[in-house]
This record gives C-alpha cells, structure tokens and sequence, in this order.
C-alpha cells in the first residue's frame, strides 16, 4: 500500500492537485490506535501528503505535534460527545474538519455546524 500511495501522491503532484491521506489501519477496529494514527500520519507526510486526515485518538497531541503537514480530524467514535473532542482537536493543533455520519446524522446538523465553527475559530 506505501508504494502504491507514494505513487499516486507523485501523481497528482505532477497535476499540481494537492493531496490528503486518511490514516486507516486494514483491520479497522485499531485504526483508533495511538500507534497506528501516529505513525500512520508521519507516513503519510514523508509520502508526500499535504494534508493528514487522522482520527482522534489518546496522546492526540502527539500525533499532531509529530507530524510535519497539517491534519484535519477525521469523525470520532460513536457515541461520543463530537464537540468536546473536536475542542480537544483543535488544542492539539488541528486544522479543520473532516466529519460525515458524526454531523450528517446528527439531530441539528446545523447547530452542530456553528458549534464546530466557533471551536475551529476560537
């Protein structure tokens, strides 16, 4: 898969597209892991990336504080309070969101949006 990334990272590159990798693990259920989003983000970066899209997880800071492109925090887990993490996120030094079931299914998707909004912006 790394060889195949940094391939089609080159690629775009050449189309001046800039490119975001999301840090997944094969079997999804560690994709939340410490080592899997921390290792997986400066891969991602040392391939190429402009971008990391990479999933909350403990010692957060680390991965972003370690990893030398941007990241936008990816959804968070079921059942957890987005806001909250997101306002950690952004402690951490992210720089945006990238939510889908998290928002989309949310009760007031709207009102969720300016709370996200308001944490982005401080």
């Amino acid at each position: 898969y790394i060889q195949d990334t940094a391939a089609s990272i080159d690629r775009y590159h050449r189309l001046n597209i800039p490119v975001i990798v999301e840090v997944l693990a094969d079997d999804f259920s560690k994709t939340q892991s410490f080592e899997i989003q921390a290792n997986g983000a400066r891969i991602a970066a040392e391939l190429g990336a402009d971008v990391v899209k990479a999933f909350y997880t403990e010692r957060f800071e680390e991965v972003v504080s370690n990893c030398p492109v941007p990241i936008v925090l990816a959804g968070g887990p079921k059942g957890k309070d987005i806001a909250e993490i997101a306002a950690d996120a952004v402690r951490c030094g992210v720089k945006g969101f990238c939510f889908g079931r998290n928002l989309y299914q949310n009760d007031d998707a709207s009102e969720l949006i300016e709370t996200l909004d308001k944490i982005l912006r401080g």
